[in-house]
């Protein structure tokens, strides 16, 4: 049971920091196309290859969370022994 427990807790935790993360990469990308025009005349600096850094950063720490805890959480109430 103390798997499944813990599995729960990582599950939870990941859904609630993914959420957070994810609607801030929807709310970025939408700002991108809303305000596609004025971000590529100006140049601004922290772009890289037209993508603010701040998106790439984002996509990466939903990578990086769903690696940390999604996927950690299913493999602990997968699996049925208990640990003590």
């Amino acid at each position: 049971m103390g798997s499944n427990k813990y599995g729960i807790t990582f599950l939870v935790g990941g859904i609630l920091i993914l959420s957070y993360l994810l609607f801030t990469f929807i709310a970025g990308t939408v700002y991108i196309m809303n305000n596609y025009q004025y971000i590529h005349s100006n140049q601004h600096w922290d772009q890289l290859g037209g993508l603010p850094l701040n998106l790439i950063s984002n996509f990466l720490l939903i990578v990086i969370f769903v690696m940390v805890f999604i996927i950690p959480g299913v493999f602990l109430i997968k699996t049925k022994k208990a640990v003590n």
